[in-house]
């Protein structure tokens, strides 16, 4: 699924580039532990866990055939960016849910306030 989608993400991304700041891929961990949730261990733990999702996922999309020009690897070095969020989103009813990988695009919201305030 993401060998199909990733590719046509980003092509659509592209064409607004120079307002997206990043397009993140979040990793995410499940509350399942096996020792005290809220020790340190157990958020540090799943923050490894979902650090090593987000980045297995960045080192795949870097493989993909249509990622492989040098313009598209440029763009992807520039705004991709690979992060973990430990269980700081995991959902107590649905632990495999919780073992995801998110991806989102963060814009200049700088830029975007001010073509409205000129617009005024």
């Amino acid at each position: 699924m993401l060998a199909e989608f990733f590719p046509r993400y980003i092509k659509v991304l592209e064409k607004y580039s120079a307002e997206i700041v990043e397009v993140r891929i979040e990793g995410n961990a499940s509350l399942e532990w096996s020792g005290d949730v809220n020790s340190n261990d157990a958020y540090f733990y799943n923050m490894k866990l979902s650090q090593d999702r987000a980045f297995n996922v960045l080192q795949y999309v870097f493989t993909l055939n249509d990622l492989q020009t040098p313009e598209k690897r440029q763009w992807l070095v520039e705004k991709l960016r690979a992060n973990g969020a430990s269980f700081s989103k995991a959902s107590d009813k649905n632990v495999n849910a919780s073992r995801c990988v998110e991806i989102s695009i963060r814009r200049n919201a700088e830029k975007e306030l001010n073509k409205i305030n000129e617009q005024r």
